[in-house]
This record gives C-alpha cells, sequence and structure tokens, in this order.
C-alpha cells in the first residue's frame, strides 16, 4: 500500500467515525437532479436585490433550491455569475455545467439545514490534516514535504495562533482540545457561503490547513494543488502515472478552482 493509500483510508477513518452530512445518502441532496433531462423552460434570466441579497429570476419567477428555497445570494457578482450560468443552458439544462448554482445551493440545503453536524466534520478532519503525517524515507520526499509544508504551518501559527502536532508515519496523531478548540471557533465564524467553499477545498485537499490558507488568500488555487498533491506528484516522477488517476487529479483540480471561484464572489 503506498502512503497516499495509507493516507486515504486514514482521513476516510476519521471522516467517517460519524456519517459525513455532506456525502450520506440519506442527507438532503443540495445538487440538481442529473439522471432525467430537464428542458430549458425559460427565455429570460435577471438579477433581482432582495434587501441586502440578491435573486435570480426566470421569466419573473425567483429559482428555487432543490429543497424549494428560495435561492438568495450573498453578493451581486455571485448573483451575476449563477445567472450567466443559467443564461448560458442551451436547450436543455445541464447541471454539471452549473457549479456555481450547485454549491449555492449546497449553502442552502446542506449547510444551512446541518451546520453543526459540519463543522464538527471539520474539526474532526483536523486530526488527519495531511501535513502533518511526514515521510520517513526517502531522504529528497522529507526534504519536499518540508519545502511545501512547513511554510503553512508556520503561517497557521502566526495567523491564527494554532501550532499543529507533527508527526512521521499514518498512524492518527489526534490534536490537543484546545487546538481543536480554536479550529471550531474559526469555523463557527464562517457564513454558510463560505463554509461550503471551506469543505470543498478540505475535503478535495485533505488538509484544514490548506484550507484556511486558501481562504485566507495566502494559496491560489495552483499553490493549493501544489500543497495538497506533494505525494502524488513525488510518486509520478519515480514511478509514473496513469490515465484514469490523472483523470481524477484534473477532476479534483477542476473542482478546486470552483470552490476558489465561488469564495471569490462571497464578498
Amino acid at each position: 500500500m503506498t502512503r497516499r493509500q495509507m493516507k486515504i483510508c486514514r482521513n476516510k477513518k476519521i471522516m467517517t467515525n460519524e456519517t459525513s452530512t455532506l456525502n450520506d445518502d440519506n442527507a438532503p441532496k443540495a445538487t440538481m437532479p442529473e439522471k432525467k433531462v430537464l428542458k430549458r423552460f425559460y427565455k429570460n434570466v435577471d438579477v433581482v436585490a432582495k434587501g441586502d441579497d440578491f435573486e435570480i429570476h426566470l421569466d419573473g419567477r425567483p429559482v428555487k433550491t432543490p429543497l424549494r428555497k428560495r435561492l438568495t445570494l450573498p453578493t451581486d457578482k455571485m448573483a451575476q455569475a449563477v445567472a450567466e450560468e443559467w443564461q448560458a443552458q442551451g436547450e436543455n439544462i445541464d447541471p454539471l455545467s452549473m457549479p456555481l448554482t450547485r454549491l449555492a445551493n449546497t449553502s442552502h440545503d446542506r449547510i444551512g439545514e446541518h451546520r453543526l453536524e459540519i463543522t464538527q466534520e471539520l474539526v474532526r478532519f483536523v486530526n488527519g490534516d495531511q501535513i502533518c503525517y511526514r515521510a520517513d524515507y526517502p531522504q529528497s520526499l522529507i526534504e519536499r514535504q518540508a519545502e511545501m509544508w512547513t511554510p503553512l504551518l508556520n503561517w497557521l501559527s502566526q495567523r491564527h495562533d494554532i501550532q499543529l502536532l507533527v508527526t512521521t508515519g499514518i498512524i492518527p496523531q489526534d490534536q490537543t482540545a484546545e487546538t481543536l478548540g480554536q479550529f471550531e471557533k474559526i469555523f463557527n465564524g464562517y457564513d454558510a457561503f463560505h463554509l461550503t467553499a471551506l469543505h470543498n477545498i478540505v475535503t478535495i485537499c485533505t488538509s484544514v490547513t490548506i484550507g484556511l490558507a486558501a481562504m485566507d488568500g495566502f494559496l491560489d488555487a495552483q499553490s493549493a494543488w501544489a500543497a495538497a498533491q506533494v505525494d502524488e506528484n513525488f510518486q509520478i516522477e519515480n514511478w509514473g502515472a496513469d490515465d484514469e488517476a490523472e483523470a481524477r487529479r484534473e477532476q479534483l483540480y477542476g473542482e478546486l478552482s470552483q470552490a476558489l471561484t465561488f469564495l471569490s464572489l462571497c464578498a
């Protein structure tokens, strides 16, 4: 088993110690239906201000989430971007071509309904943050991990006054209760839209630290991805890559970029 496979197993165990709200098949689904073809039923797409929020109207009728909530958005620029996705649809509506709409739906239907559970899920994930698990061989990988990840630990310490425990190997390293409480306080400070972005970034990058650094603007999509893929890139350089793994990496990077775009539209 490779370090990457062991790391995935460790993080999966941590994330599923209790049911993951966002991945539970019994949890409300915030994404739009994908199995049946939905014909485009509207001509005009408009952004309408409603108090401090914004809505998308299709031929004068407000867009609703899959749970039938009005899809209110926090900023005009997010509303304009979501409206562009609806306007860009052809004869049929393709949900996969509407990532911002899907993330906005998630903010209302999943994060809004299950905020406490999702916050606690992120807190549990702190114990599986990949940058806290270092290789003990070979030396070139040890040095690369230190080069990529130590600056992130330093940033976390300076920005949030949090010092994470670092270990060698893949045996789970529990952080202190004080540290977990510090992270929980940070998570509780985010609204549903920011928390949606953070959850996506963290699960893609398998690192709460990388997620927070991206949220703060310390990392952009490329640098966050590079930090998240240290082990994978090392393996590819030494043993090559297969097409299936590369396709998966491309998909994940696309999802990371979408989450960061969504984040940029939140304020």
